[in-house]
């Protein structure tokens, strides 16, 4: 059997025999082939969710084709540069644990390389929903069941090494390691999944506010009564009480920016500066859309601020509702008025 053959034979056991594939990790050496895998999978996810993301907003991924590539080579290198890093934590923490018996690095490493060979799968899946939008829907469950395989996988390949309370620690260890190093994949998956199934979104939890309708560029929004319109130049809106502010604002990004990404660079002038003591950020739905909802609360010059700030993106433009209250007698009930106010925003809707 060939170089090639027997590679190729290793990744069909992985994927389609996980625990034949598992069992016999801990006796066979499988030299460079954990490192072709992780480049691989590395390679497919960042296709795959590109794909996904500039489907997600109803573009042609065909411009893109230069950026798809070269952004797949830098995720490739980072995802086998995490495996590896990865694989030296587990291999110490196992070694002071277990002196006797522990799994050799290289064991670990196929271990958790070939437990993300699924990934491989991501591209073709999201070349669909590049081809047929219609699909949208299928191929983000299919991108779910994707996701559940690795997991699996991955704990299959490292039940077969260690005990099963040490498992359980590399599986955490692997979580942590997966939480901070590929932090922009997961961001941009949450997106496409929101996206393609906006029922997994939960509704924001709000009354919505009572007031007069405020229309704009095929947007509308209810404004409290003790609200003022306030003339700006910049702003697609600007409303402000004795304490408070609200403008409405908006911004273009490129096709491969997630709503968190461009909700950030809304709201970098507003946090700079911000001694934060609080930070949250949450998907929700607002009628039919899907919204980045960012809350900050922090000293900034001395005095205690709240912003908030809701997030929706129509094609390469963002528009963002930023509410910010100078010293606000009750924080909370400052947010939920934000969010009451947030509630009745609509986008798309006729002039």
């Amino acid at each position: 059997m060939s170089e090639s053959s027997w590679f190729f034979e290793q990744l069909r056991r992985s994927l389609f025999s996980p625990r034949a594939f598992a069992r016999s990790l801990a006796h066979e050496h499988l030299g460079l082939a954990p490192v072709f895998v992780a480049l691989a999978a590395g390679a497919s996810l960042s296709i795959g969710l590109d794909l996904l993301v500039i489907a997600g907003r109803d573009l042609d991924p065909t411009p893109f084709a230069p950026r798809l590539i070269t952004d797949a080579l830098l995720l490739a290198v980072r995802l086998a540069v995490l495996v590896a890093l990865v694989g030296l934590v587990l291999a110490g923490v196992l070694r002071v644990i277990r002196r006797d018996g522990a799994p050799t690095l290289d064991q670990l490493v196929t271990a958790v390389a070939f437990g993300l060979a699924p990934l491989l799968v991501l591209a073709p899946v999201a070349v669909l929903a590049a081809i047929a939008p219609l699909l949208g829907r299928i191929v983000a469950v299919l991108a779910i069941a994707v996701t559940a395989r690795v997991v699996y996988g991955l704990a299959v390949n490292l039940r077969a090494l260690l005990p099963f309370p040490l498992a359980l620690l590399a599986l955490a260890v692997l979580a942590v390691a997966g939480t901070f190093g590929l932090a922009d994949e997961l961001d941009r998956g949450r997106f496409v999944t929101y996206r393609y199934l906006p029922q997994l979104a939960p509704t924001l939890a709000a009354e919505p506010a009572r007031g007069t309708l405020w229309t704009r560029n095929a947007m509308a929004l209810v404004i409290p009564e003790r609200w003022r319109v306030v003339s700006s130049t910049g702003e697609l809106g600007r409303f402000e009480t004795d304490k408070d502010v609200l403008t409405v604002r908006s911004t273009r990004g490129s096709a491969l920016l997630t709503p968190g990404d461009l909700a950030d660079q809304i709201a970098l002038a507003d946090v700079r500066g911000m001694n934060e003591s609080a930070r949250r950020r949450e998907f929700v739905r607002i009628g039919e859309r899907i919204v980045v909802d960012d809350t900050h609360v922090g000293i900034y010059e001395g005095r205690l601020v709240a912003l908030r700030q809701f997030t929706t993106v129509s094609g390469t433009v963002a528009l963002a509702l930023v509410f910010r209250s100078i010293e606000p007698t009750d924080v909370d009930a400052s947010l939920a008025e934000d969010a009451s106010i947030a509630a009745t925003w609509r986008v798309g809707v006729a002039p």
